[in-house]
């Protein structure tokens, strides 16, 4: 990840359906615990290395959409559109961790099963299955930050907001590990990038189970914002209804989604 952008665009849309191929994920993972249950072994083990491949696909992204899942049909519009008007794809994170607690539930209404009654379960076996869990879906997002061009944070009063002291802060342990991460991560370019002149019109380095509830027990996170460029709804528009204008000669017809980006980039730093 190269840049890191905090992005104000808080409008509604209705349901949305990403226009690029995502594969199909969730069947495929539901494939690995079915193989896994199949083997019947008296200790059932689920290879790291084959759910990560099964959920988060090489799908050649160029940019990391962070986001509430509130506003997962806003992240879609904004990827549909960039890649309608660029060709850019976009990883949108909720399409893959929106899935971590029905799998969570799958292997342990199949495993751990309390006396033979499927609506109880063993605790402790059930935490130790989602604290896994949990760590493959943060370590796997992690690398899709990595292996981004850039990360967008849409940031709205879903995803963020003022604290008694006036922080901004987060309830979501997901949306505050992307921030934290961003804000520490090495910063370069996507992998597949050839070389495209930037940093003349861009500044380097800029910062980028069924149980009656008693209570909401949540966590406010304190969000960190401010290695992230901030870019206005007024800008975001201009970019989605394809303002940005003829991109010039180029020079890797390959590389046309990357030239692109650095026009949105010149935006986006104004």
């Amino acid at each position: 990840m190269k840049f890191g952008f905090n992005i104000t665009f808080d409008r509604l849309f209705d349901e949305q359906t990403l226009k690029y191929e995502t594969s199909d994920f969730n069947k495929e993972l539901k494939k690995v615990i079915k193989d896994a249950i199949d083997k019947k072994d008296i200790s059932v083990i689920y290879k790291h290395s084959d759910v990560v491949k099964n959920w988060f696909p090489k799908g050649g992204y160029h940019i990391f959409i962070s986001h509430s899942h509130k506003d997962a049909n806003t992240a879609k519009y904004i990827a549909n559109k960039l890649y309608d008007n660029y060709g850019i794809k976009s990883f949108i994170d909720s399409e893959f961790w929106g899935y971590v607690d029905e799998i969570i539930s799958e292997i342990n209404h199949e495993h751990f099963p309390c006396g033979g009654n499927n609506e109880y379960l063993i605790y402790d076996s059930c935490m130790k299955v989602a604290s896994n869990f949990y760590l493959i879906l943060a370590d796997a997002l992690l690398d899709a930050i990595n292996l981004s061009d850039s990360c967008w944070f849409l940031n709205t009063p879903n995803s963020i907001h003022c604290t008694d002291t006036l922080e901004m802060a987060t309830f979501s342990p997901w949306i505050y590990s992307e921030l934290k991460y961003t804000s520490v991560i090495e910063r370069r370019w996507h992998p597949k990038r050839k070389f495209v002149a930037i940093e003349s019109f861009i500044k380097a380095g800029q910062g980028m189970e069924k149980i009656s509830e008693s209570a909401n027990v949540s966590v406010e996170y304190i969000a960190p914002l401010e290695h992230l460029i901030p870019v206005s709804e007024n800008t975001m528009n201009f970019i989605m209804d394809n303002e940005i204008g003829d991109i010039g000669n180029l020079k890797y017809q390959d590389d046309k989604c990357f030239y692109w980006l650095n026009s949105i980039y010149r935006e986006m730093h104004k």
